[in-house]
């Protein structure tokens, strides 16, 4: 599986919703930088809809929802005097965005995100 395919997946685990569809039996593939997904009811198509992967890389939901699965709201901030919880999502996708932005494409980009 891909970097790019891990990312959606736990993004879906992690409860961010496709077009706000609240129906969990879904099947997903990723081709050409195109996420394809449709709903399945009683061994019929639903819905068949797509994304770009752009377009779910930039959502920030994605990440929270991403975060949740890969522990990243775990982390806390220690100062003197005080712990506080970090919301690291927005780092790790600020990371992200950093090493598109130093020329890596989206797949050496998410696969140097932990």
């Amino acid at each position: 599986m891909t970097a790019t395919e891990t990312f959606i997946k736990d993004a879906v685990e992690g409860g961010w919703k496709l077009d706000s569809c609240e129906d969990a039996d879904m099947e997903e593939v990723v081709h050409q930088g195109i996420m394809y997904y449709w709903h399945r009811g009683d061994g019929e198509v639903m819905n068949t809809h797509h994304h770009s992967i752009s377009e779910i890389l930039l959502d920030p939901l994605a990440w929270q929802a991403v975060g949740k699965i890969r522990g990243w709201d775990k982390e806390v901030e220690i100062t003197p005097g005080k712990i506080e919880p970090v919301t690291t999502f927005d780092r790790q996708m600020h990371s992200f965005i950093d090493h598109l932005a130093a020329g890596d494409d989206i797949e050496r980009a998410l696969s140097k995100i932990v």
